[in-house]
């Protein structure tokens, strides 16, 4: 399991979730409205050119893990921002205030 950070602000949500050895065109990232779930997979793959592992502890096998949003909010997929540094994907997700739909009374 990738060690992962989720923290909600006023107007963002911040993901952060260590991937070391990942890299960026191994990493995909998927936002589902319906469910306010965020998705992230990597499809890298532990691999030894000769030889076999006597110790393998780095995670380097596919991963899919999914983080529900807070579900007071909107979230636009065109405002998410993505980036990986130094082994380390950081997700900037902003929050719009949900429109209050008024209900008409028959």
């Amino acid at each position: 399991m990738h060690s992962t950070d989720l923290v909600e602000t006023s107007d963002c949500v911040y993901i952060t979730i260590d991937v070391p050895g990942i890299k960026r065109q191994d990493i995909s990232l998927t936002y589902k409205e319906a469910t306010r779930s965020v998705t992230i997979k990597s499809n890298c793959q532990r691999s030894v050119k000769s030889g076999k592992y006597i110790l393998a502890e780095r995670n380097l096998s596919p991963f899919s893990r999914v983080y529900k949003l807070p579900a007071d909010f909107v979230y636009k997929m065109e405002g998410f921002k993505a980036k990986l540094e130094d082994g380390v994907l950081y997700v900037d997700i902003p929050k719009i205030e949900k429109p209050e739909v008024p209900i008409n009374i028959a």
